[in-house]
Order: structure tokens, then C-alpha cells, then sequence
């Protein structure tokens, strides 16, 4: 020990790193979410003039208000002690900071996670709050825990024994992760990834759409799949209107038809469930080969094994929205844009093309602003290589031309004009992005977007993996260890890019998680896999060990392997729970009482749920059992129109005859 040691570290180490234990350990306690009252900790966040955490003690239901910024300040304070009052802690700032761009590379990323910790809406049904609170002390409590087990170990012997076992172990790990046959690596996780999803998509969403905006495209899906771009609306059509779907005479839903051209797909095969689960297993497949064009092969592995860990593309793959596809697609993009800059080849440039055309034909706003920095750099390359170039970029403008053509006939077919979205049909001009603009709600400022846009970046850190540590923070470290190129930033401002794009668009909501930057999945995966390559290298640096990389690899493996498996454990069964039931609204409750009744020839009159059952009907009304809703006196008119049917009201928990009996 030095002799300037403070006496508490130079007298009672293992006290010392004893404390940070318990003290990481209760903050790891703390953050846990949605805690029974009645076995832990519990915290939420109230808002009244300052924000409180309302802190509800082991088994007991009556909390106690504490302050939330002085909390968490009294956190952070005992962190900073921890490094400077420790030589390990000082060692460490001394070592980083001798490297040029730390400090203003630390400074830089403190201040964004500050910032994403810090807004004030509620979005999702989850209070942005509660989430920055249970990020800060769960960051906070895995820092402690980290160094107070460094600090109780020492420099001594037994840290070079627990490395060396760790290695030991690592070994098959290794092996069986990077040496296993790549076509056997990724058909394991094609498969498991499928079957997941599968599982997810049958025991939290009944194989149903539970959104309304995947309930309105799984329509559309079923019109595409008879063969028509609309359907003519129903008779007395109020008793048919759903959320998002047009019904003015034509029946369609108002988004693009990209994403429901392949639900129609899985429609006509019988089983529309499927065609998520297999583009996100599609994905992560595509993450392993993307990851290793760039990086290669270790950086390619890794992130398909996050991808397959991503709780927020498990669980968006498991449902029908399109965020699933478009993800997909500009997965491709990417891939073989940059396949294309390296080898020249026409042919990856044509792939290109048509997978950011389908972007476009899914949703919009997000093709441009994920993929306008990559296109940007390409139009770079191209006036530098234009005889090498000008071959492939035609290509590629030529697959994306057509899909936009595409979609600007299908826009002139059914709204009437090619730059008429269906959105705009059902909610006017006030749909479209812009400061000002609002379909409802209060009109759209430039703060409402900064904060929207930070709030998504706060969800990202949380949903992507639901690490105890910010899930952005290995793409932190990755830039700390300043061996970043070209491809790194391109990716990075990739996914802000998107996040710039929705600063301007005034509606938000977190499903699954952030949404709208659901696509920056893919470049935030990728730079973590990145990340974790370089971490054995900066862990190297950051501390004066001599300890070679491949133990330090062998460590980083395992406190990654630690953090996702406390992850996982405390934060996915509440996931769980709260998708399977009722989420947003709609279950298939409402189905299962009308087959279990053995209807035939009937009309359903639905008081709720209507979610949950308006897919069921055929889009020309063909099938034997129609579900309406239910309008009251209205009913009547409808009854006459179907002369012939059998009537029956549905409520939540019973199915009767219509009208019902009365008392």
C-alpha cells in the first residue's frame, strides 16, 4: 500500500471492499422492478413541484418520501469517493487520463447520459422517471459491487487464481462460441431465436395482434392476400371502424403496405404468426454477417449472440408490428452497402437498393433518417470512385426507385394522389412530422421533441439488453479506447440519425420499448459487440494489470455473462407479465368464449375488446361469424340489414343471445 493511502484503505481493506459490496448490493436491491411491496424494496416516482421516490420497506405497504436528485446524488458522491480515495480508483483515472481524448470523451458521454436520465414525460404507461431512477442506482450498485470485489481481492495472489480459473473455464466457452461450424452456429441461432419467439408470440399474444397499428396492417394483410389493394366498406361502417383503419367507402388500414405485403404472405400460408418470429431470427443471422464485413469474424459472432439476447427484438419479433421488418431490411442495407463499397460488385449494390426501397415502402421517416449518413458517405465514395462506382450506384438508385414507384402507384390508387399517405386520408396533414403539427394533444415544439428523443435514447439504454448497466455504455467504452475507424462513427450517426428524424415528429409512446429507434438496434448491437472485442485491451490500460488479454477476455466474458444473467432474471419475468396480459387492451378472451360457443351464421355485437376479435373478420365479410361493434339501439339497423343471422352480445367474460335477457 502507498503510504499516502487514506488509513481506511491502508488498515482495513477488506472492510473497505466489504462496504462497496453491501452498498452495490443494496443499490442492485433497490432498482429491482416491479418489486412485491411484501418481499423488497419498492420505489416509484412522484412528481409534484421536485421528483420523490416513495420508498416501501420489506414487508411492509406504507412508504416513505425521500427526495429523487439528492438520493441519487448521495449515490453518485460515494462513487466518486470510491475513486478517489482509493489507489485503484486514482490508478485508473491516472492511466485514462493520459490518453489524449479521454477526458473530453468522458466528459462528452457523461453528459449524454445525464441528459437521457433526465425527461420529464411519461410514455408507454411507464414514467420516464422510474426508469432513469432504476438505471442510475442499478449502474451505480454494479459499479460498487465490481470494486469492492477488486478492492477485497487485492493485487495478491488469489486475483491471479480466480483469473486463472476464469480462463480455464472461458476455454470451451471460446471454443464452442467461435470455433463451433459457422453453418451450425447460426442455424442454433436461427432456430433458438425462432423458437423463442414462437413461444412468446403463443403464450403472451395468443398469436394475435395486440397493437393497433399491427391490428390495422394484419388486415390489410388479409385484403392483400385476396388479391385486392382495399376492400369496400361494410354496410352501416361505424359498427366496423377500428383505430388506424380507413373506412370512407374503401376498407384499408392507413399505413404503407410494405410490412403487410409479407403478413399476407404468412396469411395465405394459414399461419400469419409466423413471418415476425422468422424476420427476426432472419436478423439476427444477418447481425453475424454485417458484424463481420466490418470488424470481422469475433465482432460478426458476438453480435449475432446479442442480437439473440436483445430482449427488445426478442419480444418486437414476437408480435406483428413492422418495426420487425423494417429492421430486417435495413440490416441488409447496411450489409451489402458496405459489401458493395468493397468489392465494386454491381450485384451488392442492387441488393442495397432493394432493401432501403423496402424500408421506404414500410416506413418512411425511418429509411431516411437511419440510412441518410450511410448514403451520404456513399455519394462521397462515388465522387471519388465514379468509374469503380457508377455501375453499382445506379443499381442500387434504380431497386430503390422501384419500390418507391411502388409505393407512390399504391398511394395514387388508394388515397388518390402518389404523395398522399393513408394517414393523411384518416387524420389530415397535422399526421405529418413538423413543429406545430399533431393528429391530437397539444401541438408539436422543438422541446417536446429534444425531450421525446432523449426519452427514447433513456428507453434504449434500458430495453436493448435490460442490463443492470446502461446498455449503451459498452459503445461508450468502445470510443473511450479511441481504436475507433470509420465505420464505427458511420454506425453511430446511423442511430442518431434516427433519433434526429423523431425529434420532429410529435407523437410518442414506447412499445416494447423505444419504437422508433427500434431500427437503431442494429447499430448499437454492432458497436457493442465492438465494444466488448476492445474492453479486454481498455480494461488493460484502465488498471496497470500485466495480466495477459486472453485472461482478461476471459474476465470480460463473465461479467458480461453475469450482467445478463442478472438481467434476465429481474427484469424479464416482469416483462412477461405485463405483455401477457391485456397488453394494450386486447386479448384473445373474446374468441375463445365465441369458438367455445360453437357459433355459426352469427353476429357478434362487442361491447370491449373489440381489438381482440376485429381481426377475425374477413375483410368481405365472408366469414360464418361476423364481429361488430356493439352500438345500443343502433343494433337494430344492423339486424335488419343481415336478415338471416343469429344475433349475440359479447362482453368481457360471456357470450349470450342478442338482444340479452332481461331480469
Amino acid at each position: 500500500m502507498s503510504p499516502r493511502e487514506p488509513s481506511l484503505f491502508r488498515l482495513l481493506p477488506f472492510l473497505g471492499g466489504f462496504a462497496l459490496l453491501v452498498l452495490g448490493g443494496l443499490s442492485l436491491y433497490l432498482s429491482l422492478p416491479h418489486a412485491d411491496p411484501w418481499r423488497m424494496l419498492h420505489i416509484d416516482v412522484l412528481y409534484w413541484s421536485t421528483p420523490y421516490l416513495a420508498l416501501r420497506l420489506p414487508f411492509s405497504t406504507t412508504p416513505f418520501l425521500v427526495p429523487m436528485y439528492p438520493f441519487l446524488t448521495i449515490i453518485g458522491l460515494c462513487f466518486l469517493a470510491t475513486l478517489f480515495l482509493s489507489s485503484k480508483g486514482r490508478g485508473m483515472l491516472s492511466a485514462m487520463g493520459k490518453r489524449s481524448l479521454f477526458l473530453p470523451m468522458a466528459i462528452a458521454w457523461a453528459i449524454f447520459f445525464a441528459l437521457t436520465f433526465t425527461p420529464g414525460l411519461k410514455v408507454g404507461g411507464i414514467s420516464s422517471r422510474s426508469v432513469a431512477v432504476y438505471m442510475t442506482i442499478s449502474l451505480l450498485g454494479s459499479i460498487f459491487v465490481g470494486t469492492g470485489m477488486m478492492t477485497i481481492l487485492g493485487p495478491g495472489e488469489w486475483r491471479g487464481k480466480i483469473l486463472g480459473w476464469m480462463s480455464r473455464m472461458y476455454e470451451p466457452i471460446r471454443r464452442g462460441v467461435f470455433g463451433l461450424e459457422l453453418k451450425y452456429f447460426l442455424g442454433a441461432l436461427f432456430l433458438f431465436h425462432g423458437f423463442l419467439t414462437n413461444l412468446v408470440s403463443y403464450y403472451c399474444f395468443e398469436h394475435l395482434p395486440h397493437v393497433q397499428d399491427s391490428i390495422a396492417q394484419f388486415f390489410h394483410a388479409k385484403i392483400f392476400a385476396q388479391g385486392n389493394l382495399v376492400a369496400v366498406s361494410p354496410p352501416l361502417r361505424d359498427f366496423f371502424d377500428f383505430t388506424h383503419v380507413i373506412n370512407n367507402g374503401q376498407w384499408y388500414s392507413q399505413y404503407p403496405p410494405g410490412h403487410s405485403v409479407l403478413l399476407a404472405l404468412g396469411v395465405l400460408a394459414g399461419i400469419p404468426w409466423i413471418v415476425n418470429p422468422l424476420l427476426g431470427a432472419g436478423t439476427v443471422v444477418l447481425f453475424y454477417f454485417l458484424g463481420k464485413e466490418l470488424y470481422g469474424e469475433s465482432v460478426g459472432r458476438l453480435s449475432a449472440i446479442l442480437g439473440l439476447l436483445s430482449p427488445l427484438i426478442l419480444f418486437m419479433s414476437s408480435e406483428f408490428m413492422n418495426h420487425a421488418s423494417s429492421l430486417f431490411f435495413f440490416t441488409l442495407f447496411v450489409l451489402y452497402g458496405a459489401k458493395f463499397l468493397r468489392t465494386e460488385k454491381a450485384i451488392h449494390g442492387l441488393v442495397a437498393g432493394g432493401a432501403i426501397g423496402w424500408v421506404v415502402a414500410i416506413r418512411p421517416l425511418t429509411a431516411v433518417g437511419a440510412a441518410l449518413p450511410l448514403l451520404l458517405y456513399g455519394g462521397a465514395q462515388l465522387v471519388r470512385r465514379r468509374k469503380q462506382l457508377m455501375a453499382g450506384s445506379l443499381a442500387m438508385a434504380g431497386a430503390a426507385s422501384v419500390f418507391v414507384g411502388l409505393l407512390l402507384m399504391f398511394n395514387y390508387l388508394t388515397n388518390g394522389h402518389p404523395l398522399l399517405f393513408g394517414f393523411q386520408v384518416l387524420y389530415g396533414d397535422d399526421v405529418l412530422p413538423g413543429f406545430g403539427n399533431s393528429a391530437w394533444g397539444e401541438a408539436h415544439t422543438l422541446l417536446r421533441g429534444v425531450y421525446q428523443t432523449l426519452d427514447n435514447l433513456l428507453g434504449m439504454n434500458k430495453y436493448l439488453f435490460e442490463w443492470p448497466i446502461p446498455s449503451l455504455m459498452v459503445v461508450f467504452l468502445l470510443f473511450i479506447a479511441q481504436t475507433v475507424n470509420k465505420w464505427d462513427f458511420l454506425l453511430l450517426g446511423s442511430a442518431f440519425s434516427l433519433a434526429i428524424a423523431y425529434l420532429f415528429y410529435w407523437y410518442q409512446d414506447w412499445c416494447f420499448g423505444p419504437r422508433f429507434l427500434y431500427e437503431a438496434a442494429c447499430p448499437f448491437i454492432i458497436l457493442t459487440a465492438r465494444g466488448l472485442e476492445q474492453f479486454p485491451r481498455l480494461l488493460r490500460i484502465a488498471s496497470g494489470t500485466s495480466a495477459s488479454i486472453r485472461r482478461l477476455t476471459a474476465l470480460a466474458a463473465f461479467v458480461m455473462l453475469i450482467v445478463s444473467a442478472v438481467g434476465f432474471a429481474t427484469n424479464i419475468p416482469p416483462l412477461l407479465k405485463t405483455y401477457g396480459e391485456r397488453y394494450w387492451g386486447v386479448s384473445g378472451r373474446g374468441l375463445e368464449l365465441v369458438k367455445r360457443a360453437g357459433l355459426r351464421n352469427a353476429i357478434v355485437f362487442t361491447r370491449s375488446n373489440y381489438g381482440g376479435v376485429f381481426t377475425a373478420n374477413e375483410p368481405d365479410l365472408s366469414h360464418d361469424v361476423i364481429f361488430v361493434r356493439d352500438r345500443g339501439k343502433r343494433n337494430v339497423l344492423l339486424m335488419k340489414h343481415f336478415d338471416g343471422y343469429s344475433f349475440y352480445l359479447l362482453e368481457e367474460n360471456r357470450v349470450e343471445p342478442y338482444p340479452p335477457m332481461q331480469p
